[in-house]
């Protein structure tokens, strides 16, 4: 069972606009394996939005209101390729469900999301920065049956960035070479 996540249904529109990292084989396959070992019973499915996450990403910043990709692509083009460093397997609580995700170490990474957030207007949704990638949204007290382990220590090198408008749409971002 494939769950879609909220922003792919077609003329969904948002509050905000976002800057992001996609990635890309193998680790997205990887993550999107281990989501599927997950059994459906034990995935939260309330809304749209949850289940097994199919777009395998870190977001930067959300709450961006700018629309037009030229303001992030200028400000992209100062940052040069990177590398973030994959780690175990938690868990962000919430009322409701739990969400499991892989986190992500980068002292490069929180230097951008504070830069982005310098420099470009924003609503503060989640003033305190956790990068992160989220596998799936999981029911509260559910055993997964995934080694928290298996993701700590790879390394993903970072030659571009995802801007999302408002409107859903996406524009790959290439940093500074």
């Amino acid at each position: 069972m494939k769950f879609k996540r909220i922003y792919e249904k077609l003329n969904q529109s948002y509050d905000y606009s976002s800057l992001q990292i996609d990635f890309s084989d193998p680790i997205k396959e990887l993550v999107i394996s281990t989501g599927n070992k997950i059994p459906c019973h034990a995935l939260y499915t309330e809304g749209e939005k949850y289940g097994r996450e199919d777009e395998i990403h870190c977001t930067i910043l959300y709450g961006i209101h700018t629309s037009k990709a030229k303001d992030v692509r200028q400000l992209m083009s100062l940052i040069s390729p990177f590398t973030i460093t994959l780690r175990d397997i938690s868990f962000f609580n919430s009322d409701n469900h739990n969400v499991m995700k892989i986190d992500i170490e980068s002292p490069k990474l929180m230097q951008i999301n504070k830069f982005v957030r310098d420099n470009l207007e924003h609503t503060d949704t989640f003033p305190e920065y956790h990068p992160h990638c989220t596998i799936a949204y999981v029911i509260k007290g559910t055993s997964v049956p995934v080694d928290p382990s298996m993701f700590n220590g790879m390394t993903v090198k970072i030659t571009n960035v995802t801007f999302s408008n408002k409107n859903g749409s996406h524009e790959k971002i290439t940093l500074r070479i």
